[in-house]
């Protein structure tokens, strides 16, 4: 597919003015869900859609959704040059916890869970543990003090003995998005 993205991503098309010897006249872009192999095909699909690249107001990705950006680079002497990204996939959609099972024993415990992303994908589960009574943790916290598995099954060692544990589960994508708290 090509990369996945979360944070606010905007395309940067850089064209050095004095790399030919006509110079560039004219940087244009077009952005798309839909591939082109070839210039033939873009400029046929592209045609006259194509919008005029100011630095200043860079374009955008659309979210959640895969986008090709296509460049066009124009000479003064009117030579044309495309350029294409591979597919960009702007994530801004959070995973889902679907379900987290304890499995305790003493001092340690697994935590099997399981969840899912449509969009970028899962990368990362945490687990963290805490006393019943003890106030919730915020995603951010699981994150970042729990336990931390890549396939779903989670061990949580250093557990005390006879003491009732709540488990906070979260889930985080390719992009880092991290999921509402399961516990």
């Amino acid at each position: 597919m090509g990369m996945s993205e979360k944070s606010d991503k905007k395309v940067t098309i850089t064209a050095n003015k004095n790399s030919t010897v006509a110079g560039v006249n004219k940087v244009e872009y077009y952005i798309t869900d839909k591939f082109y192999s070839d210039e033939n095909s873009i400029d046929k699909a592209v045609s006259d859609n194509w919008s005029e690249y100011n630095e200043g107001s860079k374009p955008g990705l659309n979210e959640n959704k895969l986008n090709y950006s296509y460049a066009k680079l124009t000479d003064n002497a009117g030579n044309t040059t495309y350029l294409s990204t591979k597919g960009v996939w702007y994530d801004t959609t959070d995973p889902k916890v679907k379900s987290a099972k304890a499995t305790p024993d003493e001092t340690k415990a697994t935590v099997e869970v399981k969840g899912e992303d449509k969009q970028s994908g899962i990368a990362n589960y945490y687990v963290l543990a805490k006393k019943k009574g003890e106030s919730k943790p915020t995603k951010e916290n699981v994150k970042s003090s729990g336990k931390k598995s890549d396939n779903g099954n989670v061990e949580v060692t250093g557990l005390t003995a006879d003491t009732a544990y709540k488990f906070y589960c979260v889930i985080e994508d390719k992009c880092e998005n991290l999921s509402d708290i399961k516990e």
